[in-house]
């Protein structure tokens, strides 16, 4: 397998930062890139464990991915129930790289920081915008003791500013230097202030925020949009993938299901009366994203 040449820019890129973050669209090959970085480092000696995080239903497709660019790597997948998950984690022999779903992350949180992980790898590092989430908690708590971190998302991060804050405490604490409110305070103002009537804050982006934010991530992000790339991408392919419901996804999910309306381990309710998007919710708790 031959990488494309922005996937060789991608690789130089994440070599040349300790913590870095792939903002590139999906679809464009991140992944590649990515484990081009990891087993050369894991050649060289700097790095001897990575764990990579991921949603539950691409843990296969990081599979075939290693094996793909990277066959000469031993790696275990953390899953099962806690007692699996450990058993797995300490048995030997070692593996050079763990891989573990997000939910999984709370369950082996306390093991995985004293294991001296060196690098982690995010995957669709939206999935800790939540600083209140326990499952974002857990991943800070990993990422503090780690000398390598990247993250990999084609989903647009500027949805909502504040999101952007809990992801760079994992990837790198020092481009935002501040604790959540100090950011709050810096780039965004309530919207609701002088409306006495206005029970609730409505927190949105000052003016040239988004651009001020840009050009603190601009030195460890990287990005191609699909339409830079497409001429060198393979043809679409279509894949079923089955999905292994952990505890609270499978509540959240029939909840959702049954009633359009489920409470989130943070609180968060998810309310959709309307078909479409009562579907599109329900895939995206399979995929670990709600």
């Amino acid at each position: 397998m031959q990488l494309f040449e922005h996937q060789k820019t991608m690789a130089v890129f994440h070599l040349a930062r300790p913590l870095s973050i792939d903002l590139s669209e999906v679809g464009v090959g991140k992944t590649a890139g990515v484990i081009t970085w990891l087993k050369t480092l894991i050649s060289k000696g700097e790095i001897k464990k990575t764990l990579i995080i991921c949603p539950n239903s691409i843990l296969e497709n990081w599979v075939t991915e290693l094996g793909l660019w990277a066959p000469e790597l031993s790696f275990k997948i953390l899953r099962g129930d806690r007692q699996d998950r450990v058993e797995l984690l300490l048995s030997e022999p070692k593996a050079q790289v763990y891989l573990i779903n997000y939910e999984g992350t709370r369950v082996l949180k306390d093991w995985l920081v004293k294991e001296d992980v060196d690098a982690l790898v995010c995957d669709e590092i939206h999935h800790v915008k939540n600083p209140s989430a326990k499952q974002t908690k857990a991943v800070m708590a990993i990422a503090y003791g780690t000398k390598f971190r990247k993250g990999m998302t084609g989903t647009p991060l500027l949805n909502h500013l504040e999101d952007l804050w809990s992801i760079y405490q994992v990837i790198d604490p020092s481009v935002f230097a501040q604790n959540r409110w100090g950011f709050r305070q810096t780039y965004m103002q309530n919207a609701n202030a002088g409306k006495p009537w206005m029970k609730f804050p409505d927190w949105q982006p000052r003016s040239g925020a988004v651009e001020k934010i840009k050009k603190r991530i601009a030195p460890a992000s990287i990005y191609f949009a699909k339409k830079d790339v497409l001429k060198f991408l393979p043809p679409m392919l279509f894949q079923k993938r089955l999905v292994e419901l952990g505890g609270e996804q499978r509540r959240v999910y029939e909840e959702l299901r049954k009633d359009f309306l489920a409470e989130l381990d943070h609180g968060e309710i998810l309310a959709v009366p309307d078909i479409l998007p009562r579907l599109v919710k329900l895939l995206q708790v399979t995929g670990g994203f709600a």
